[in-house]
């Protein structure tokens, strides 16, 4: 086999891989993780229950994969925004963006997390996957809560407990949107944004276009 040849076939086993795990994770936030079975991700994904042990090993292996799928969508959005600028107080207002855009993704994620969390599995390696997300998620809000400070943007706070309220909140919001249909998450994460450049201490003249 060419190393053309390689690259493609390399390149449609990951998006075959990518569109599973993207049904998976549909069929994980509708009827939760006990009631879906290979085989019903199978039918979803309209093809035959034996190709996806192909791709992954059970159950809990396509789960960790479909959790792992949407932190990297989030994370990935948002380097995309980072990219624009270095201001600590526009990325973290970046971070509360990404979760407004990637809504759908966000609230499937922290939804099946939810109900993964509540059933008598027990996987270490599905639970540092969404473990990933919080930790990645609390270094970059701490890192740029400290430059913040550092460069006099922000008052001095505590970093780490910041990072865990604006994380805390996000949090509640995606359940909330899950109770709640006519909850606005919009205008929620703005009212929040707010509230957090008082606490940074950022004046009200310099929240201009933040």
């Amino acid at each position: 086999m060419g190393v053309i040849e390689k690259t493609v076939r390399t390149a449609e086993t990951t998006a075959r891989a990518a569109e599973l795990t993207a049904v998976a994770l549909d069929l994980f936030e509708k009827r939760g993780f006990a009631a879906v079975t290979i085989k019903s991700i199978g039918e979803a994904a309209g093809v035959n229950s034996a190709l996806i042990y192909y791709y992954f090993k059970d159950k809990d292996d396509l789960f960790r994969a479909s959790i792992e799928s949407a932190v990297d969508q989030a994370f990935e959005h948002f380097q995309a925004l980072r990219e624009r600028h270095d201001d600590p107080a526009e990325i973290i207002s970046d971070w509360l963006d990404t979760h407004v855009e990637l809504y759908q993704v966000v609230r499937k994620m922290v939804k099946v997390s939810l109900d993964y969390a509540r059933s008598a599995k027990s996987s270490p390696e599905v639970e540092a996957s969404i473990r990933r997300f919080y930790d990645e998620e609390a270094e970059i809000i701490s890192a740029c809560i400290r430059d913040g400070i550092a460069g006099g943007r922000f008052r001095d706070v505590d970093p780490r407990a910041t990072a865990e309220l604006i994380s805390t909140f996000l949090d509640g919001a995606m359940v909330r949107s899950n109770i709640l249909r006519e909850f606005d998450l919009k205008a929620a994460v703005e009212q929040f944004r707010q509230h957090l450049w008082a606490l940074l201490g950022v004046a009200a003249e310099n929240r201009t276009g933040i």
